[in-house]
């Protein structure tokens, strides 16, 4: 079957390099161009199929399904094994290309010819790739057994985000090639309708995708958050921020037929930052920086050829038409509808870049020495200021004109929202919240939401259906004060638990009642109760090894509220050897059988021979007419971390650290009495926290996502800008002559 897989992949790129061919020479063309790429997408779609063929009849004797399956996987992770490695996600890549681009071709009319040549060209690119890196690789002998799925993806949120972010990614082709279509055959706005219903579909699946990649993360992973600024989340991240842009500019174009330049230029953004992403995620750039990227496979210089192509095509049209296309009036007041989408729109370009900025910062620090990255506060800074420019400009859209500036801002009209945000305000102030910029964060937030939600139930009140743009915007003002509000204010921290005791933190009191080796993935039973409450929760995070000495998997366990999430994450479970477990801080002074057990602080070892460095801890013990100071150890070594305990000078207690927290600075001190030898209690480490308004931001992500895709209904079947005749001549159509006749114009802004 090896042979059969090659061939297929052979012969799409055969096939795809015939249909580039056929749309370049001509209109007279095109009708062959279609029946051959029709052919490409059904041996796109067999080698797909027979790969997933071979995962399921478990065929190890091929590499891609010895490395990323296992015959113990139930059926939907074995079908997730499809996109667990790169040839498999690549693959996917141009099934979906292939199957859009069918229906394009019946929809988009005379811009076809130069659309599909674009699709042709990056289809032919990736399956370079697959020629280099086969997924249908076999080999010699076949193991009993393959390496298994990642434990990380066997989570149902995992067996559809990936397939979801790359039809995505798929989707982002579509505009891209429309614009260059529409601005090589002279038409620089007819093509506008047509990229902005394939542009709002990228924004509702990529929006999707980065939804349900952020729920994977925060139920899974266990370290407490849902976006860590990752530079493969990133990758994700920018091309959806560019086509946000892209959409209002698009809306522009169409109803005053200004921003053209940019439209365009947000329309080609968000697939060459898909490329972009690709390249730094699949080179193994990334490597030391993100937990989500592959290897380096040695297709580094196809990345970037690609990326460098179509790069060269996109800015090269822009370049080359730039000064054919007249700049109009983009706003004539800074009161109205037309001056916020403008700023808007130069927002999302700015955030975009800067985020983009940040997740290259491997790529280019390593042209000066070793490869760094930046920190989370760099895109604090970075993202806070165009949030609070976002939220003012969503709070005050409803009350703006197209055209003529509007009535006076507080009008009757804003009076409610306005009541709102202040009531907002003053409830958290109240509440404990003094830092101006969350008070605004709030303030903004509230008045954006409230402003948006009444245009919401207006639309529902007068013209019975619900308008998806508003209710879109609702949805980012929640998302925005969600996550800014439950990452400034939440509360985290360490805690041991002690079998059988019960520790307060936060209000919480919990009990650690052991761990269930019954049960798969074993689960650490904590109880859980509110002070002042009757109600127990039994909260369950879960910690287990993973197979293949990969290392430990630690899944949290949450519980929500209205108002906030209590968020359990297990650390590390120690103790239960003969001995007893004793925590300390710096300073702090314990009895021990009679005997006065001090903690006086950290000494840092050298750098020795096969050695990574070491950590000690000191102890002072004082009792039975002496004093002595002990120090254990803990040893970084290659092999990986070991303890190295300590005796007093009398040889009774031993002394050895059972763990380190970092961030408070707490040690806990396994101990062995050989006077009085007892079983020690087992110690549960875990990090609690409390997350106030998160639920705020799942539900403005889903809202927000809700509101786009009801737009999408809307437009989908508005794509009728672009006919279906195609022109016999070689004459520019009527629009041409409009927007490429130079004019003298006066305004605010142009573009």
């Amino acid at each position: 079957m090896d042979i059969l897989g090659k061939s297929l992949i052979w012969l799409a790129t055969a096939g795809v390099v015939a249909s580039l061919v056929m749309y370049l020479r001509g209109e007279q063309w095109v009708k062959q161009a279609r029946w051959t790429f029709r052919g490409v997408t059904l041996l796109i779609s067999l080698s797909l199929g027979l790969l997933l063929t071979l995962i399921l009849m478990h065929r190890f004797d091929f590499v891609y399904v010895r490395n990323y399956s296992s015959s113990d996987l139930p059926l939907y992770y074995l079908i997730a094994t499809l996109w667990g490695g790169q040839e498999g996600t690549l693959l996917l890549w141009i099934f979906y290309v292939g199957l859009l681009a069918l229906v394009l071709i019946r929809t988009i009319g005379r811009f076809e010819r130069f659309s599909m040549a674009v699709i042709n060209l990056f289809i032919f690119s990736v399956l370079l790739i697959l020629l280099k890196r086969s997924p249908f690789a076999a080999t010699a002998e076949a193991p009993m057994e393959g390496a298994g799925l990642n434990p990380l993806l066997q989570d149902f949120w995992m067996t559809i985000h990936p397939p979801i972010m790359f039809l995505g990614f798929a989707l982002s082709v579509f505009p891209f090639a429309i614009a260059i279509s529409g601005w090589m055959r002279r038409e620089y706005k007819a093509w506008a309708s047509q990229a902005w219903v394939w542009l709002l579909a990228t924004w509702c699946t990529l929006a999707t995708a980065l939804v349900m990649g952020g729920y994977w993360a925060y139920k899974v992973l266990g370290w407490g958050g849902y976006w860590a600024w990752d530079p493969v989340e990133n990758s994700s991240l920018i091309p959806w921020i560019f086509a946000t842009g892209g959409i209002h500019s698009l809306v522009m174009f169409k109803k005053k037929n200004a921003l053209g330049r940019s439209a365009y230029l947000f329309s080609i953004l968000p697939f060459i930052a898909v490329l972009f992403g690709s390249f730094l995620t699949r080179s193994g750039v990334l490597g030391d920086f993100s937990v989500h990227s592959f290897l380096d496979l040695g297709i580094n210089s196809y990345l970037v050829a690609s990326l460098s192509v179509f790069s060269a095509i996109g800015f090269g049209v822009l370049l080359w038409k730039f000064n054919r296309v007249r700049a109009t009036i983009a706003y004539g007041s800074m009161g109205t509808v037309d001056f916020l989408v403008s700023v808007g729109v130069l927002s999302f370009l700015v955030a975009g870049a800067l985020v983009l900025i940040g997740m290259s910062t491997p790529l280019w620090t390593r042209l000066g020495g070793p490869p760094s990255n930046v920190t989370l506060r760099y895109y604090f800074l970075a993202t806070t200021p165009i949030a609070l420019i976002l939220l003012f400009s969503l709070s005050i859209f409803p009350f703006m004109r197209w055209i003529k500036p509007s009535k006076p801002f507080i009008s009757h009209d804003a009076a409610i929202p306005f009541t709102v945000a202040m009531m907002v305000g003053a409830a958290a102030i109240i509440s404990g919240i003094h830092e101006p910029l969350y008070i605004i964060l709030l303030v903004l937030g509230a008045f954006a939401i409230s402003s948006n939600g009444w245009l919401v139930y207006e639309g529902i009140r007068k013209n019975r259906r619900l308008p998806g743009a508003y209710i879109a915007h609702v949805g980012l003002a929640m998302l925005i004060v969600g996550a800014a509000v439950s990452s400034a204010y939440e509360r985290r921290e360490q805690v041991p638990l002690p079998l059988g005791e019960t520790v307060e933190r936060f209000g919480w009191k919990m009990t650690y009642e052991g761990k269930d080796h019954s049960q798969n993935e074993t689960p650490f039973h904590v109880l859980v109760e509110r002070e002042g409450s009757s109600t127990v929760y039994r909260m369950s995070p879960r910690q287990f090894e993973l197979p293949y000495g990969k290392g430990v998997m630690r899944k949290p366990a949450v519980k929500k509220f209205w108002n906030k999430d209590l968020y359990i994450s297990p650390v590390d479970e120690v103790g239960g050897s003969p001995g007893e477990a004793l925590v300390f801080t710096r300073g702090e002074t314990q009895v021990l059988a009679g005997h006065e057990v001090t903690f006086l602080g950290f000494q840092m070892g050298g750098h020795g021979e096969g050695v990574a460095g070491e950590v000690g801890c000191a102890f002072q013990i004082a009792g039975d007419m002496m004093i002595d100071t002990v120090t254990p150890t803990v040893e970084s070594t290659p092999q990986g971390m070991s303890d190295v305990p300590a005796s007093s000078a009398d040889g009774r207690f031993t002394f050895a650290v059972g763990r380190i927290d970092a961030n408070t600075g707490a040690v806990e001190l396994q101990v062995t009495d050989r006077d009085n030898p007892q079983p020690a209690k087992s110690v549960f480490w875990i990090e609690i926290s409390e997350k106030p308004l998160i639920n705020l931001f799942w539900f403005g992500t889903t809202l927000m996502v809700f509101g786009g895709l009801l737009a999408l209904r809307k437009r989908a079947g508005q794509m009728d800008d672009a006919p279906s005749e195609r022109p016999t001549s070689s004459e520019p159509s009527p629009e041409v002559a409009s927007l490429e006749t130079p004019r003298r114009t006066e305004g605010v802004g142009t573009t």
